[in-house]
């Protein structure tokens, strides 16, 4: 289910440019979700130093970097298509709470994809994508959440309404709905990406160009397949013949023959 599919980062890059923190790999979401707990006495008793004082460091001011792995959907998903890991995105929602309720604890999180190596996550630590708490990696560009206005589709939404289940017996109508009786949609707000950082550019995508089916396509000239091999008739002849000599039999010859200038093509001759 990708639920150990998560990576914790606590620490950072220092000014000659060395990485100085824990890095744990692999982590499963239960131990990911205890480290929420910025507490010691949540961890096992025979856990490492540098894990014991995770809890305390934290307090004191350590950035910590939670990598997720297809949490927004990606092909090479856990699945089949892209799919998203809800467990995954239930990690980012504790990251927002624990951002609201302690601000002294800096906590960011970085979803990639299951192809994606450590060299990439590495470029989080080192601005200007530091700056951010939530990037998302797709198709090589950083991108971060964004707040877009969502007026023109909620007016869509309301002008196209879905009606679900059979309508009574009856007289059924629409009343008329009239501009000054509609609600207010410049209020309505959608959460979407904006691009931050472009790594490399996207791969092309191959495009194909012999699917005009339109009436300006060209014209292809269609020949019939050359057929200069023998045909079946006459490879049946020559076994057919082969064995009426070997026999002697004069009617087994008269007979191949027969067949022959039955099935033979106009070509034969």
């Amino acid at each position: 289910d990708g639920s150990s599919q998560c990576d914790i980062i606590a620490g950072g890059v220092d000014g000659s440019g060395v990485f100085k923190g824990l890095y744990v790999s692999g982590v499963h979401l239960a131990a990911l979700l205890r480290t929420f707990q910025l507490s010691k006495v949540f961890l096992p008793v025979e856990t490492a130093t540098p894990v014991t004082a995770l809890g305390q460091s934290l307090q004191d001011g350590i950035p910590l970097v939670i990598v997720t792995r297809g949490c927004f959907g990606r092909p090479l998903d856990y699945g089949s298509g892209p799919v998203r890991n809800d467990i995954q995105a239930a990690v980012w929602d504790a990251a927002r709470t624990m951002r609201a309720e302690m601000p002294q604890v800096l906590v960011s999180c970085i979803d990639v994809p299951n192809n994606v190596g450590s060299e990439v996550i590495q470029a989080c630590l080192e601005p200007p994508l530091n700056e951010y708490r939530e990037l998302m990696f797709h198709d090589g560009t950083w991108y971060t959440p964004a707040v877009h206005n969502a007026s023109s589709l909620a007016k869509w939404m309301s002008q196209n309404e879905r009606m679900g289940g059979a309508k009574d017996k009856g007289v059924n109508f629409a009343r008329k709905k009239f501009d000054w009786n509609s609600a207010p949609f410049a209020n309505q707000w959608t959460l979407g990406w904006k691009s931050v950082l472009e790594v490399r550019p996207p791969a092309p995508v191959p495009i194909r160009t012999d699917l005009n089916f339109t009436e300006d396509a060209a014209k292809l000239a269609v020949t019939s397949m050359p057929l200069t091999g023998p045909s079946s008739a006459e490879c049946t002849f020559q076994k057919s013949l082969a064995k009426a000599r070997e026999s002697g039999d004069v009617k087994e010859l008269l007979l191949a023959a027969k067949f022959y200038l039955s099935r033979a093509a106009p070509r034969e001759k």
